[in-house]
């Protein structure tokens, strides 16, 4: 039979009661020179006084041990500290400088003191147009320009432009360099170079020996170690999805690229991160339902296994979000869904999720109306860039278009910890101190 038992250490004694489901038992232990030990086989009497005070302890006691229970009080003492320790976190919006212009579909990549801003589409807006197969708001025009922007300063620095124009791409960091993966041009064509950005020289150059083996737009990109990956995406002209997933080692650039585990969905607009040695991939669309509807799911990689893991999903389905990690989480920031006839719906939640816990947590939402923006932390704070606010006219008609934005957003999280342990023992200080008494007085009644 399992008892619990709790200690309270006296002046002199220390008393230990031992509580069964039922009934209840308390043993007094005493400085050796008072014990008093009855010899074996010998028989005790007991007054009718004694007893009472026996039960009555004994009733005390039982009723101290449920009262302490109650309170949340942990009768052997604390636990170990990862089942005590949890964090709360408090979250605040702030504005900051806007960008130069108005850009969305670009990359926003943290490196050294500075987030690289590069490329994307950089016209006033995004109408629809009628394609061959239906129709798209589609971005007139597009920019090779890069920007460095300081958390510290909230100040942009124009830096060299891009090797060439691109958009709807990736980008990734290892050290000081930063990697531009796929994405396309106004003509639709998919970008096989591999453009790297260097800041502590900030000068840009390109792996023209190491083109990317698949390229696609709307893929996502991840670094681990050395190691930068590329996977999923669309493969134009027909924007079919792909879970194909290829990596480098930019220690071994000669290598070249390696075809690693395929990843379970196959996806566009999706985003990923990693974190303590892992990656996560979310969100997105797929051609399998014609692009009906967001995906939801979240799938992690593990690249000493070279193996994919389905992991709990999002609380939401969404497309074209911002993603980046902060306090060994990930935030999922905005993104967009589709209605039944197909139009875009903007999001604005924001939900964290935990990889220790396997948890969704939603965090509220972004201040400004936009979407398909950018996002990329520094220390303790999230900044999200441009992207495109609410449509403007009857969708899907040629007068209709998305105007983008050069808003600018911070989220500082402040990560507080709490010990859970701590707060349940110290509890209500003065009923506490009331029952550690009526424990006391009971073991004196005892000894009597």
């Amino acid at each position: 039979m399992n008892h619990a038992h709790t200690r309270f250490g006296l002046a002199k004694h220390q008393v230990i009661f031992t509580v069964a489901p039922v009934f209840s038992t308390l043993a007094v232990e005493v400085p050796a020179s008072s014990k008093q030990t009855p010899p074996r086989n010998h028989t005790m009497k007991t007054s009718g006084s004694t007893m009472s005070k026996s039960i009555l302890a004994h009733a005390a006691l039982a009723l101290a041990w449920w009262a302490l229970s109650l309170e949340g009080v942990r009768a052997d003492g604390p636990s170990s500290s990862g089942a005590n320790i949890k964090f709360k976190y408090i979250h605040s919006w702030t504005n900051k400088q806007n960008l130069p212009g108005p850009r969305s579909d670009l990359t926003a990549t943290p490196v050294e003191d500075l987030i690289v801003l590069a490329g994307g589409c950089d016209a006033p807006t995004q109408h629809y147009i009628t394609t061959s197969w239906g129709g798209m708001y589609a971005c007139p025009r597009i920019t090779n320009n890069t920007l460095l922007y300081s958390p510290a300063l909230d100040t942009y620095t124009p830096a060299p432009n891009m090797p060439r124009k691109r958009y709807r791409h990736a980008a990734t960091s290892v050290g000081t360099k930063v990697y531009v993966l796929g994405g396309t041009n106004l003509a639709e064509e998919q970008l096989t170079h591999v453009d790297v950005f260097d800041a502590s020289t900030r000068t840009w150059s390109t792996l023209a020996s190491q083109p990317l083996a698949e390229a696609t737009t709307d893929p996502a990109a991840f670094s681990i170690g050395t190691k930068i990956y590329f996977t999923g995406g669309y493969v134009l002209p027909n924007y079919i999805t792909v879970n194909t997933t290829w990596m480098m080692d930019t220690a071994n650039v000669g290598a070249g690229w390696t075809k690693v585990a395929p990843a379970p969905s196959q996806r566009g607009d999706h985003a990923a991160v990693a974190i303590h040695g892992k990656a996560y991939v979310f969100g997105g669309f797929t051609h399998l339902d014609n692009y009906a509807q967001a995906l939801s799911t979240l799938e992690s990689y593990d690249p000493t296994k070279d193996t994919w893991t389905t992991r709990a999903s999002m609380s939401n389905v969404r497309g074209d979000k911002a993603g980046t990690v902060l306090h060994d989480r990930f935030q999922c920031i905005g993104g967009e869904q589709k209605t039944k006839e197909g139009v875009s719906v903007p999001l604005s939640d924001v939900e964290a999720y935990d990889p220790a816990m396997d948890r969704w947590i939603p965090e509220g939402h972004i201040p400004s109306k936009r979407f398909r923006f950018v996002a990329a932390s520094h220390e303790d704070t999230i900044y999200i860039f441009g992207g495109q606010g609410y449509l403007v006219g009857t969708a899907n008609t040629n007068t209709s278009y998305y105007p983008l934005v050069t808003t600018v957003e911070a989220l500082l999280e402040t990560k507080v910890t709490i010990d859970v342990s701590g707060a349940a023992r110290r509890g209500d200080t003065g009923k506490r101190g009331a029952l550690l008494v009526l424990s006391m007085l009971s073991a004196i009644l005892l000894r009597q």
